[in-house]
């Protein structure tokens, strides 16, 4: 399976099935936040943050409850709402996940299939890539089964894997400095989680 795909169902299997966070959903100042995001969220909201904004329904992510967040390691939360759906390209998806470092937003991961025998998966791929182009300007990396695109601190990510029975995929918005200082968090916990845990 592609990256972006792997991934996605990463995050999506931590956010149903890891433990929901105890403590309630803090807060960030604004003028932290970035102007880049997905829709109306923006890298940098805290949970309670990213919650107040899709209680708000002024967008095609909403929520009619609270934000649960589970938290597969120190200092990374993820909730997956069951209430958010979005449509891309005409094709429906089924979950979407948000990601927070140290209380920051700094992923959304949109997950889709496209069915076990859908003949239109390259062409909906397609179709995905060429509007993510008109928006975000060239990929800077583009293949069968994934593209990339860089546009200031955002990056996009758009994957699909032909093999995979329901041709599974993923559509990830992420934070370029946030992440950067996930993977090296999520590196040191690797080698020493027992050491480094509290520094996360």
């Amino acid at each position: 399976m592609l990256r972006s795909a792997r991934v996605v169902a990463v995050l999506v299997a931590a956010a149903l099935c890891g433990p929901a966070a105890a403590a309630g959903p803090a807060r960030t100042p604004p003028d932290t936040w970035s102007t880049a995001g997905y829709q109306q969220l923006r890298f940098g909201m805290g949970p309670g943050d990213v919650e107040d904004a899709l209680k708000k329904g002024e967008g095609p992510l909403y929520l009619d409850k609270e934000l649960e967040l589970a938290t597969p390691m120190p200092g990374i939360a993820l909730g997956a709402p069951t209430g958010s759906r979005v449509n891309v390209a005409g094709r429906g998806t089924t979950a979407v996940v948000f990601a927070f470092w140290q209380n920051q937003l700094y992923l959304v991961a949109i997950v889709f299939t496209g069915g076990d025998k859908d003949p239109g998966t390259p062409e909906w791929f397609k179709e995905v890539s060429r509007l993510l182009s008109e928006k975000y300007g060239a990929s800077e990396s583009c293949g069968k089964e994934e593209c990339s695109w860089t546009k200031g601190d955002l990056n996009v990510r758009l994957g699909i894997s032909l093999e995979a029975k329901d041709k599974t995929g993923g559509l990830e918005y992420k934070s370029i400095p946030l992440s950067a200082k996930v993977d090296k968090a999520i590196e040191d916990f690797k080698k020493d989680p027992k050491v480094n845990a509290k520094d996360l």
